[in-house]
Protein backbone atom coordinates (compact mmCIF):
# COMPACT_ATOMS: atom_id res chain seq x y z
CA UNK A 1 0.00 0.00 0.00
CA UNK A 2 1.53 3.70 -0.88
CA UNK A 3 0.65 6.95 1.28
CA UNK A 4 -1.80 8.89 0.78
CA UNK A 5 -0.58 12.04 -0.44
CA UNK A 6 -2.73 15.44 -0.41
CA UNK A 7 -1.81 16.81 -4.41
CA UNK A 8 -4.36 19.87 -4.34
CA UNK A 9 -5.66 23.10 -2.74
CA UNK A 10 -4.00 25.48 -0.25
CA UNK A 11 -1.43 23.12 0.98
CA UNK A 12 -0.29 22.42 -2.31
CA UNK A 13 1.06 26.39 -3.36
CA UNK A 14 4.13 27.56 -1.65
CA UNK A 15 3.26 29.57 1.74
CA UNK A 16 3.29 33.18 1.62
CA UNK A 17 4.14 35.21 4.51
CA UNK A 18 2.56 38.68 3.66
CA UNK A 19 3.56 40.26 7.13
CA UNK A 20 7.48 39.34 6.58
CA UNK A 21 7.18 41.90 3.17
CA UNK A 22 6.29 39.35 0.85
CA UNK A 23 4.20 40.36 -1.83
CA UNK A 24 0.90 38.59 -2.60
CA UNK A 25 -0.12 37.35 -6.52
CA UNK A 26 -2.01 40.62 -6.58
CA UNK A 27 1.26 42.78 -5.95
CA UNK A 28 0.00 44.20 -2.69
CA UNK A 29 0.62 43.71 0.65
CA UNK A 30 -2.49 42.97 2.70
CA UNK A 31 -1.08 44.96 5.85
CA UNK A 32 -0.95 47.93 3.94
CA UNK A 33 -4.13 48.44 4.30
CA UNK A 34 -4.49 47.55 7.89
CA UNK A 35 -4.61 51.24 9.00
CA UNK A 36 -8.49 50.91 7.10
CA UNK A 37 -9.12 47.84 9.11
CA UNK A 38 -8.13 48.82 12.79
CA UNK A 39 -10.60 52.05 11.74
CA UNK A 40 -13.05 49.36 11.02
CA UNK A 41 -12.56 47.47 13.99
CA UNK A 42 -11.80 50.93 15.97
CA UNK A 43 -15.52 51.90 14.65
CA UNK A 44 -17.27 48.88 15.76
CA UNK A 45 -15.32 49.03 18.94
CA UNK A 46 -16.92 52.45 19.35
CA UNK A 47 -20.47 51.67 18.61
CA UNK A 48 -20.83 48.34 21.01
CA UNK A 49 -19.58 50.50 23.66
CA UNK A 50 -21.93 53.21 22.80
CA UNK A 51 -24.83 50.61 22.56
CA UNK A 52 -23.74 49.15 25.61
CA UNK A 53 -23.97 52.43 27.72
CA UNK A 54 -27.32 52.56 26.18
CA UNK A 55 -28.17 49.30 27.54
CA UNK A 56 -26.79 50.52 30.99
CA UNK A 57 -29.18 53.44 30.83
CA UNK A 58 -31.60 51.72 29.79
CA UNK A 59 -31.58 48.95 33.13
CA UNK A 60 -31.22 51.63 34.85
CA UNK A 61 -33.79 53.66 33.55
CA UNK A 62 -36.40 50.10 34.30
CA UNK A 63 -35.09 49.74 37.54
CA UNK A 64 -35.29 52.87 38.82
CA UNK A 65 -39.24 53.38 37.15
CA UNK A 66 -39.39 49.63 38.58
CA UNK A 67 -38.38 50.70 42.50
CA UNK A 68 -40.53 54.16 41.76
CA UNK A 69 -43.34 51.75 41.20
CA UNK A 70 -42.58 49.28 44.26
CA UNK A 71 -42.90 52.54 46.38
CA UNK A 72 -45.67 53.66 45.04
CA UNK A 73 -47.38 50.50 45.24
CA UNK A 74 -46.34 49.86 48.91
CA UNK A 75 -47.86 53.52 50.09
CA UNK A 76 -50.92 52.22 48.41
CA UNK A 77 -51.03 48.92 50.17
CA UNK A 78 -50.49 51.08 53.46
CA UNK A 79 -53.38 53.17 52.68
CA UNK A 80 -55.31 50.45 51.94
CA UNK A 81 -54.38 48.89 55.39
CA UNK A 82 -54.99 51.41 56.99
CA UNK A 83 -58.73 52.04 55.36
CA UNK A 84 -58.87 48.33 56.00
CA UNK A 85 -58.42 48.67 60.08
CA UNK A 86 -60.36 51.56 60.06
CA UNK A 87 -63.33 49.94 59.13
CA UNK A 88 -63.09 46.62 60.67
CA UNK A 89 -62.90 49.32 64.24
CA UNK A 90 -66.02 50.64 62.88
CA UNK A 91 -67.75 47.38 62.23
CA UNK A 92 -66.44 45.55 66.04
CA UNK A 93 -67.97 48.93 66.97
CA UNK A 94 -71.17 48.86 65.44
CA UNK A 95 -71.23 44.71 66.18
CA UNK A 96 -70.54 45.83 70.09
CA UNK A 97 -73.80 47.71 70.13
CA UNK A 98 -75.99 45.73 68.55
CA UNK A 99 -74.82 42.85 70.70
CA UNK A 100 -75.37 45.16 74.08
CA UNK A 101 -78.63 45.72 72.17
CA UNK A 102 -79.68 42.08 71.80
CA UNK A 103 -78.25 41.28 75.17
CA UNK A 104 -80.64 43.79 76.89
CA UNK A 105 -83.78 43.21 74.89
CA UNK A 106 -82.89 39.61 75.74
CA UNK A 107 -82.57 40.50 79.40
CA UNK A 108 -85.84 42.44 79.35
CA UNK A 109 -87.53 39.45 77.65
CA UNK A 110 -86.31 37.02 79.98
CA UNK A 111 -87.36 40.08 83.32
CA UNK A 112 -90.59 40.29 81.54
CA UNK A 113 -91.26 36.16 81.89
CA UNK A 114 -89.94 36.03 85.53
CA UNK A 115 -92.60 39.20 86.12
CA UNK A 116 -95.30 37.48 84.28
CA UNK A 117 -94.17 33.97 86.45
CA UNK A 118 -95.08 36.04 89.23
CA UNK A 119 -97.90 37.51 88.08
CA UNK A 120 -99.32 34.24 87.23
CA UNK A 121 -98.21 31.98 90.18
CA UNK A 122 -99.35 35.24 93.04
CA UNK A 123 -95.83 35.66 94.26
CA UNK A 124 -96.06 39.02 93.05
CA UNK A 125 -97.29 40.29 96.71
CA UNK A 126 -100.75 38.38 97.36
CA UNK A 127 -101.05 35.13 98.36
CA UNK A 128 -101.94 32.57 96.60
CA UNK A 129 -103.70 29.47 97.92
CA UNK A 130 -104.28 26.42 96.29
Amino acid sequence: MGEAVYSGGWAASPRRYPWKGERTVAGKNPYDSSATIWDSYREILEGTLAARERNVELTLNVFESGMETLEAQAEFNRRAVRELARRMREQREVFRAISRDSTDAYDDFLGSLSDYYKDVSGEGGREHRP
